[in-house]
């Protein structure tokens, strides 16, 4: 017997010093070793297995009775927890198994400190465990504070997304938490979001943006009272400016001047086609024709693509239409053409509608044929824009061979259409 016992012991000991590793000085063995040791190993073999009901009891004889053994007691713990509260199908068993899995974690802390590391992981588990159990949310929040506050800039990039979220279920369960302290929050999770580098950071950054338009409710007086001032006073904050334009996008308030003015900080400090392109949308929408002007034609400069330049030489044409500078918008539609062949049927048929539109204003009263060679030029361009409805439109309206006849005129003769138009057509006639 005392051999078998023998035999046993160096088992266990052989066994303890290959899981330990190395040196034992940091465990805190206690004066019945052998019963710990003998407890360790099997906990430990069950784990290995995954078959955790057999871990749990030679573990948790461990957590009563040496609970400062070693700080793997609790990380083991966790993982037992989980791997029992993964496999019960009971919901009311299953939630005490979560929380027990929790608890390891405040243990942990109890006895081997190292507090803002193990709060990370808390953080995480309870988040993954407590997230819809609203009678946890209090709680959860109080996590998650103490978490951030424990780590600071060091908060991992996860955790700030979650936090955000747990202060959105709290606050909208009732918790205790005002519009004021959820923006103070938000700026404060943005400022450790500054300090990180990585290809995700802007990833998280959306997404928390994301989670607080839809914790606190964003709408203009809002971004006005909490946001413009401290943007107004530092215009140079590039990532302040993009939240502002982003909530005040979100909150259907981009009507607003301040909408435009601080998308023109952004543009300014990162020249970008789709910023000069909103702010000439914009401007054309409150008819600040000038400044539309000028930044489309930044935004022409700010793309390679022709089918964006198309599509604003469109627009530029159309703003010297409604000013009445034809000539300039006629240039604007024909350079739409020739940059885009997929612009070219509408900027054909805009010039038409401006050819058929100046009748009245060019028609000199003396000769019927050059009053209505507005008409036929009309009918050529819509003719190149393929548009058989507005050829038809235009050719009810040319003269006819009886009128070309009193001037000595005939089909195919070339004549000069005056006016802003300034071109020479070919006669044709209604009949």
């Amino acid at each position: 017997m005392k051999i078998k016992l023998f035999v046993l012991g160096a088992v266990l000991s052989a066994t303890v010093l290959n899981v330990l590793g190395q040196s034992s000085n940091d465990w805190n063995w206690p004066e019945n070793k052998s019963e710990a040791e003998e407890k360790y190993v099997l906990y430990k073999d069950a784990l290995k297995m995954d078959n955790y009901q057999a871990a749990k009891a030679p573990l948790n004889w461990l957590l009563k009775n040496v609970p400062d053994l070693h700080n793997s007691l609790y990380i083991d713990g966790t993982k037992l927890y989980e791997g029992l509260a993964e496999m019960e199908n009971d919901p009311a068993k299953k939630r005490e198994l979560q929380d027990s899995a929790i608890l390891m974690y405040d243990l942990r802390i109890q006895y081997f400190n190292d507090e803002a590391n193990v709060m990370n992981r808390k953080a995480f588990t309870a988040y993954k465990y407590w997230l819809d159990r609203k009678e946890k949310y209090a709680e959860l929040y109080e996590v998650f504070k103490k978490t951030a506050d424990l780590n600071g800039d060091n908060l991992p990039s996860y955790a700030i997304v979650q936090y955000m979220d747990v202060v959105r279920r709290y606050k909208a369960n009732g918790g205790n938490i005002t519009d004021d302290q959820a923006m103070d929050l938000y700026d404060n999770l943005n400022s450790i979001l500054d300090k990180k580098t990585g290809e995700n950071v802007e990833t998280v950054k959306e997404n928390l943006d994301r989670v607080f338009m839809a914790t606190v409710k964003i709408d203009c007086g809002f971004v006005k009272t909490n946001l413009l001032p401290k943007l107004k006073a530092n215009t140079g904050d590039i990532d302040l400016a993009k939240k502002v334009m982003k909530l005040m996008y979100a909150a259907n308030c981009s009507d607003d001047p301040e909408f435009v003015n601080t998308v023109k900080i952004i543009h300014n400090a990162e020249p970008n086609y789709g910023l000069a392109y909103l702010i000439g949308v914009k401007s054309v929408q409150s008819e600040n024709y000038n400044e539309a002007v000028e930044y489309f034609k930044k935004a022409i400069d700010l793309t390679e693509e022709n089918s964006k330049k198309a599509d604003i030489y469109m627009k530029l044409g159309d703003i010297e239409n409604i000013r009445d500078n034809k000539v300039s918008a006629r240039s604007y539609y024909l350079q739409a053409a020739n940059t885009d062949p997929a612009t070219a049927k509408d900027a054909y048929k805009k010039v038409g509608d401006m050819y058929f539109n100046s009748f009245n204003t060019c028609k000199g009263g003396q000769n019927i044929v050059d009053d209505r060679s507005v008409y036929i030029a009309a009918y050529e361009m819509y003719r190149k824009a393929g548009d058989a409805e507005s050829m038809a439109k235009a050719k009810g309206q040319l003269p006819s061979k009886e009128e070309a006849f009193q001037y000595d005129l005939t089909p195919g003769d070339p004549i000069k259409v005056g006016c802003w138009i300034n071109e020479s057509v070919t006669l044709l006639t209604r009949d």
